[in-house]
């Protein structure tokens, strides 16, 4: 590693870097926790019982909490957010500072910590609740790319929702869920009223906008997570309206702000998770959960094993557990 690297330390040690990253100009991206890495192994852990796994969450988790979180900084506004992906070319991850579509990641952390007590953990997920109270627009000094907007609904409010609503299902800290409801407010009105979905950009060509569900569902495992604990009946018809769109029951793409081009990604990090809970909702689940069946199936047919990247195995490993959980529980009978 240090001749490959010509540096070895404790910013470096065990992170994740993606050889050609997509920020424009980089040769890599770091990638460490994009798409809850802990949670995914957590998912692993308790289908398989492989204590292995349950180890590498564990130190993945850690790693984040010591490293990647902002414990101290001349900006007040950044402490307790985390380093995002690396923008250029320099050596480290450490380089584009904390914004509000990436202050998440913390239910791999909260998962880690009730399986094995690390309270470390405990403090890194309250920290970045912190960072998202402190830095809520119009009131903090947000930092975006593009402005926070129905746009980037994905991230910018998926990641601070599930942010909060699992570190709020711990704490309960008011603060907390004044903003979380101000988040899932936001979500909701957003929700296009035509598709059932949340339009969302390719941030890196923008000239492509997708009506998609986003990579491994992050939105919508955070309105799930607010649902469970406040029972809100608009989730419901929220998820219920995803379901129509998941079906192809709305009609042709006609808000304005769509291009001719727009695309809906069908693969199974964008399908498996807004499918599985969708059914939770559905007076029929078996055939929404058979849609994102279909998509995993299409993606990793049976045969050869097939490899995965650190980046990539997030969404496929999230969006599998949720689907066969799901079809597990919709398969069921009734008590």
């Amino acid at each position: 590693m240090r001749l490959r690297r010509r540096a070895y330390g404790r910013e470096d040690w065990g992170d994740f870097f993606d050889n050609n990253g997509y920020v424009r100009g980089s040769g890599r991206l770091w990638t460490n926790m994009e798409w809850e890495f802990p949670a995914t192994l957590i998912h692993q852990f308790a289908g398989t019982g492989d204590p292995e796994v349950l180890e590498v969450a564990e130190e993945a988790a850690r790693h984040f909490a010591s490293i990647d979180i902002v414990h101290a900084s001349s900006r007040p506004e950044w402490r307790g957010g985390s380093y995002v992906h690396t923008g250029d070319l320099r050596e480290g991850h450490q380089v584009d500072p904390p914004d509000f579509a990436h202050a998440g990641w913390t239910q791999g952390l909260l998962w880690v910590h009730y399986l094995c007590g690390t309270e470390s953990l405990v403090e890194a997920a309250d920290g970045l609740a912190d960072y998202i109270v402190r830095n809520m627009p119009p009131q903090g000094p947000y930092q975006a790319q593009p402005p926070f907007s129905m746009w980037n609904c994905s991230r910018q409010a998926g990641n601070p929702i599930l942010t909060l609503a699992s570190v709020w299902d711990l704490t309960r800290r008011p603060e907390h869920l004044a903003a979380l409801n101000r988040l899932v407010d936001f979500a909701l009105r957003v929700q296009d009223p035509k598709l059932g979905c949340w339009s969302t950009p390719f941030y890196e060509e923008p000239v492509h906008h997708r009506p998609s569900p986003d990579y491994s569902g992050l939105l919508f495992r955070g309105l799930y997570t607010y649902w469970q604990q406040t029972g809100d009946a608009r989730v419901a018809r929220a998820f219920n309206r995803l379901e129509d769109f998941l079906l192809g029951r709305h009609p042709e793409e006609t808000r304005r702000y769509l291009r001719r081009d727009s695309t809906y990604r069908k693969s199974v990090p964008n399908t498996g998770v807004p499918c599985a809970l969708a059914a939770t909702f559905s007076r029929d689940p078996a055939t929404v959960i058979d849609v994102g069946m279909k998509e995993l199936e299409r993606d990793f047919p049976p045969g050869p094993v097939r490899s995965i990247g650190v980046r990539g195995a997030p969404g496929v490993f999230s969006s599998g557990a949720h689907l066969i959980g799901a079809g597990a529980l919709s398969r069921k009978p009734a008590p």
